[in-house]
Parts: C-alpha cells; sequence; structure tokens
C-alpha cells in the first residue's frame, strides 16, 4: 500500500465514515438483522484496514493505545477463561482499542476530515435517535436509535465536545448546527426524562460555564483533581450508600428514588458475587447477577462494572488510563479547545456513579481526545496561521488596487 493511497483512504469522509460507524453501531440494530450483519461486515474490514494503516503510518504504539491492548487483552482472556464465547463482548472489546488507533491515526495525519465527519455523523445520529422517539412501538420495547434512553449521553456528550473544538478551531459557520442539536439534546432528555443524561448535560454546561467565567480558583484545580473527587464520591456511593444524604436532589428534584432506580439491589447482588473472582474478574458478557426483580449483566456503576468484568487488574488500568487523559488536558488546560475535552471527562467521572461509559464507544473518543490534544492545538494554531496569511493576503490585494488606482488618477 503506497503513501499516496494510505493518504487518500484517510482524507475521503466517505472512507472514514465506514470506519467510525463500523464501532459506533446503532444499539437499534441489534435488533434488525439485516443492518446488524452490515455493521459486522463493516467492523471486519474496519479490523483490516485499520492496523495496516497505523502499522505503516504511525512509528510505534502511542502510551494510550499500549494500556488499551494491555487492559482489553486481559479483559478478552478473562472472558476466554470462562469458556462461553460472547460475541457482543469481544466486538466490544475490540471496538474500544480500534477506534482509539483510528482517532489518533485520523488526528495524526488528517485531524480536519476526523473532526468535521464524526461531528456530522453525530448530528445526523442525534436527528435520527429523535425521530424513532415517535415511532409506534416495534415489539422490542423502549429501544431508541442509540438503544435505551440511559444511553443517550454517550453521543450526545461527544457532539457537544467536538461542536465546541470546531467553533474554537474554525469559528461562526459551526454554532447554528450547534445551537439546533443543542435544543435537540434537551427536548431528548426532557422526553424521556433521562436522570443520567439530565445530571451529565447539566454538568457540562455547568463546567463550560466556569471555564467561560475564567475564575481564578479553576487555576488552582485540575481535572485530574475533580476527576479523582468524583471517583472518590463514587466509591463512597456504591460502598456507604452516602446518597441517602442527596436526597433533596435525588427525590424532590429529579424524582427518583434513594435505591437510584433499583440499582443498588444490582449492586449488592455483585458485590456479594465479586469475592469469587476478584482479582481477574469474570470476563466480559460472560455473567449475570441475581436480585429480586431480574438477572443482570449491566452493573450501572463503573467500578463494579470493571471490577465484574476484569477483576482488580484491569480496574487499576482503567483508572490509570483515565488518569492518563487528565494529565494530557491537564498540560493545556489553559487553552480554549481543551476545555470541552475537561468538562466531558469531569461529566463522564460523574456519570460513572450511576452508568457504564466504557462500555460505549463515544467514551474512548473522548479519551483519545483527551491524549491527543496536543495535536489539536497544533491544528487550531495551523488554521489560526493559514487564515492570516489569508487576510494579509487580501489586504495586500487591496493596498496593491488603491495605490494602482491613486497612479491612474494622477
Amino acid at each position: 500500500m503506497n503513501e499516496t493511497v494510505k493518504k487518500s483512504l484517510l482524507e475521503s469522509p466517505v472512507i472514514f465514515y465506514v470506519l467510525i460507524m463500523s464501532m459506533m453501531k446503532p444499539e437499534m440494530f441489534d435488533y434488525l438483522p439485516a443492518p446488524n450483519r452490515l455493521y459486522n461486515i463493516m467492523l471486519l474490514v474496519s479490523l483490516i484496514i485499520i492496523p495496516l494503516l497505523y502499522v505503516k503510518m504511525c512509528h510505534g504504539l502511542s502510551q494510550i493505545l499500549v494500556l488499551m491492548f494491555i487492559q482489553q487483552g486481559l479483559l478478552m482472556l478473562a472472558t476466554f477463561a470462562t469458556g462461553r464465547f460472547s460475541g457482543n463482548g469481544y466486538r466490544r472489546l475490540l471496538a474500544c482499542i480500534f477506534i482509539i488507533a483510528l482517532s489518533e491515526l485520523s488526528l495524526r495525519t488528517k485531524p480536519e476530515v476526523y473532526l468535521k465527519s464524526l461531528y456530522w455523523v453525530l448530528a445526523l445520529m442525534i436527528v435520527a435517535n429523535v425521530w424513532t422517539m415517535y415511532l409506534p412501538d416495534w415489539g422490542f420495547g423502549p429501544i431508541y436509535f442509540f438503544g435505551y434512553r440511559v444511553t443517550f449521553i454517550y453521543p450526545m456528550l461527544t457532539f457537544l465536545v467536538l461542536g465546541r473544538i470546531l467553533i474554537v478551531i474554525y469559528g461562526w459557520q459551526y454554532y447554528i448546527p450547534q445551537v439546533i442539536g443543542f435544543i435537540l439534546i434537551c427536548f431528548s432528555m426532557y422526553k424521556q426524562w433521562v436522570g443520567t443524561g439530565l445530571v451529565g448535560i447539566s454538568i457540562y454546561c455547568a463546567m463550560m460555564i466556569i471555564y467561560k467565567l475564567r475564575l481564578r480558583i479553576m487555576k488552582y484545580i485540575s481535572t485530574g483533581f475533580i476527576v479523582a473527587a468524583a471517583t472518590a464520591a463514587n466509591i463512597a456511593v456504591l460502598f456507604f450508600r452516602i446518597q441517602d444524604l442527596f436526597k433533596w436532589l435525588i427525590v424532590d428534584i429529579l424524582g427518583k428514588s434513594l435505591t437510584l432506580s433499583g440499582r443498588i439491589y444490582i449492586w449488592d447482588a455483585a458485590l456479594n458475587m465479586l469475592p469469587q473472582k476478584l482479582w481477574f474478574g469474570f470476563g466480559v458478557g460472560t455473567y449475570s447477577v441475581h436480585c429480586f426483580f431480574g438477572d443482570y449483566g449491566y452493573m450501572h456503576n463503573q467500578i463494579l462494572q470493571c471490577l465484574m468484568e476484569g477483576g482488580i487488574v484491569t480496574t487499576v488500568l482503567f483508572f490509570i488510563i483515565l488518569g492518563l487523559s487528565c494529565f494530557y488536558v491537564d498540560k493545556y488546560r489553559g487553552q480554549e479547545l481543551v476545555q470541552p475535552i475537561m468538562a466531558g471527562l469531569v461529566t463522564y467521572s460523574v456519570i460513572m456513579i450511576s452508568e457504564v461509559p466504557s462500555s460505549n464507544s463515544y467514551f474512548y473518543i473522548m479519551i483519545a481526545l483527551a491524549c491527543f490534544c496536543p495535536l489539536l492545538v497544533e491544528l487550531q494554531k495551523k488554521v489560526a496561521d493559514e487564515r492570516a496569511d489569508k487576510n494579509r493576503s487580501m489586504l495586500g490585494k487591496v493596498v496593491t488596487n488603491e495605490t494602482h488606482n491613486n497612479n491612474s488618477s494622477i
């Protein structure tokens, strides 16, 4: 594969759509045989193309990709050791690795194609999700384009972050789609009254306002500190149930119960089962815990999901990956471009109390944006320099024309 062909593959939005969409399958398609088969074929093609491109165009593995290979590899081994095959589990693990690889590859070679293509893909998906909210019952329960309503926050948060990055880099032309997208997001959250989504969007907006106000205290509070505080709160809720102190928010405002819509019953059942495989876990998609209202393989808590799937070992690796992401954005936290990524990481760290962001590819897009934010800063500088050169050229032409006109009049 020669260099020209490799670059043309990455510069083509159509090729990028195929590669990125194969790892962002809408959950609705799990219930539709034809689209599901198409996505599996797309994923297979991507698993061949992306490694070839990465090996040829990137010199060695990045830190984040090495950590991802180790963590997801251990999860695959834990899954394989159960003797039970989980197609969706292996697919999810591979998608997480390759979406990081594709993001790095694209940001190093053609970042503008990556940002713009991904943004418009998400915009169309949000519109499709709103449309499916008005479809009649199709026999599979409340499954929308993005899946269950609790999953809405992941693609929508990614859309908001990408939109803000594009506004900072390219200017006003992204304001209108961003406003329309934000209205659709708020409408979706309000119509479905998704507690996790409402809290997530509120936290993201609050963080962006705080960054915009340039409060002096934020110079001394890093993203890593806020994420660590949210993780500590997660541990306190999971093991010590401190949510009882926030009855005013959970019950009075959000209209939810102190059991967090029954989540604590799932947590109790999982914590009783966890000691059986504390170090390496039960694998991905190969276990379920039983509580009085059913069997569940989804823990509704990031820490507990990590522990159940891969034990203490992969849980530690997960938080090393998250910490590395915070380290990179904090190095550039004075840059307006990086602020939406910082807000996104903080939002995800809070959502982890009641949901599992790592089960979605969108979370790893945020991780990639954080770890490769220096490349985004370079892109911003490049675009600004090109804009300045263009303005100088236009100004030079104006001055030349005026001089010519003055000479002609003399």
